[in-house]
């Protein structure tokens, strides 16, 4: 493969863009991934939001059926001149796997200010801890007073008090759109925001981790679970493995709770080995414990699974850094919740709404996948791609 650059349209390049296929400029990659997306997610994606017909054939012919062609970047230009997005962003905590939500949002940011002109503004939010959702609201409040025309958010507030506040900012035009939140348990119809954009935590996470443990252990063996704070994904993702489990030979012998945090994840660990070490896998809920979980089999000095034997480790959410753990062979596996087409994602829905007046489906999951030694080149050089896109506070 070659490195391939960015023509921007009006003669200057971006920088290479390692990995890349022969062919794959980021505009060109950028059109097909969403073209991907929508044959993939079906009527749950933007694009397959504007027809099933569309969506289907996107699949088959690429470029040539999705508006994109010269044509429709003057039109959409018209209606992105004089405008300025005024976006917000604010998850539950810092950790890189809500940076790679920002990069994909950035990456496509930047192909719509190049394309069509598009103006932006950027604000960003980080809480000082999971927990600490209080300042996070406030900071919502306060973005909707300064005038902002769309907030993207993930947020463990109680569902009452995000319902009720996103209500109020819509009313007063600032546009929510919710991101790896826990859709498939809202009531229907429930959701005050324009989407959610996310995926299934029950069977695009916790079912598809239960199933390959059953894969890779013969359907057969104990496990441990180093879980999350008690809340919504903690929920649905136990649901689907225990969905995913029932009737098989796996056992889970084990639960502690790791906070969603590396530290809390090593100590939760730690102290389940210490009391029996004689297990076959431990499922870690989110990528920081899992990097907690596979410390702590290194530190009791256990023998991480090498296809054959020792503990299989597999964690959900999917960071770069879950990639380079499976490469060098301290982590088995993740469920990749692809963070980075999260990012996009939301940007895609805010283009359709924002801009041109589409009204997106309420729920857009994207699509997810279990990633370990067989499949981690893909999704390792999407995230390099992603990276190479700076994070500023708008243009």
């Amino acid at each position: 493969m070659s490195d391939q650059t960015h023509d921007s349209g009006n003669g200057s390049e971006r920088e290479a863009v390692p990995g890349m296929p022969d062919g794959n400029t980021r505009r060109g990659f950028l059109r097909r991934s969403a073209g991907v997306v929508a044959a993939t997610a079906g009527a749950t994606s933007v694009a397959g939001a504007l027809g099933g017909v569309a969506g289907s054939a996107l699949a088959a012919t690429g470029d040539s059926v999705f508006p994109g062609n010269a044509a429709w970047d003057a039109a959409v230009a018209k209606y992105a001149a004089g405008n300025t997005l005024k976006i917000g962003w604010t998850p539950t905590q810092g950790e890189d796997f809500f940076t790679a939500i920002e990069h994909g949002a950035f990456a496509q940011l930047t192909e719509y200010a190049e394309l069509f002109g598009l103006k932006y503004t950027w604000d960003t939010f980080i809480p000082t801890g999971f927990s600490a959702v209080e300042n996070q609201i406030s900071t919502v409040q306060a973005w909707v007073q300064k005038g902002l025309n769309a907030i993207m958010i993930c947020t463990a507030a109680d569902y009452a008090t995000t319902q009720s506040v996103f209500k109020a900012a819509q009313a007063k035009g600032t546009n929510i759109y919710e991101v790896n939140m826990f859709a498939e348990l809202y009531p229907t119809g429930s959701i005050n925001c324009v989407s959610a954009i996310g995926y299934d935590n029950n069977t695009q996470a916790g079912y598809l981790a239960g199933e390959y443990l059953k894969k890779t252990l013969n359907n057969k063996g104990r496990i441990y679970l180093v879980w999350g704070s008690a809340g919504n994904w903690a929920t649905s993702r136990l649901a689907g493995l225990k969905a995913s489990l029932k009737g098989s030979g796996i056992e889970i012998v084990g639960f502690q709770r790791g906070n969603y945090v590396e530290d809390q994840g090593l100590a939760a660990a730690l102290s389940l080995l210490r009391h029996d070490s004689n297990v076959n896998g431990i499922y870690a809920e989110n990528s920081e414990m899992g990097v907690g979980v596979s410390l702590a089999v290194k530190q009791l000095g256990l023998k991480p699974w090498n296809g054959t034997s020792g503990i299989v480790t597999i964690t959900s959410n999917g960071k770069l850094s879950d990639y380079q753990n499976i490469q060098n062979g301290t982590l088995t596996a993740v469920v990749n919740c692809n963070p980075v087409e999260q990012g996009r994602q939301s940007i895609i829905a805010m283009l359709y709404h924002q801009i041109l007046g589409y009204t997106p489906a309420a729920v857009i999951n994207v699509p997810t996948k279990v990633i370990d030694k067989t499949n981690y080149t893909e999704p390792l050089a999407y995230y390099k791609w992603a990276y190479t896109y700076p994070l500023t506070g708008g243009n």
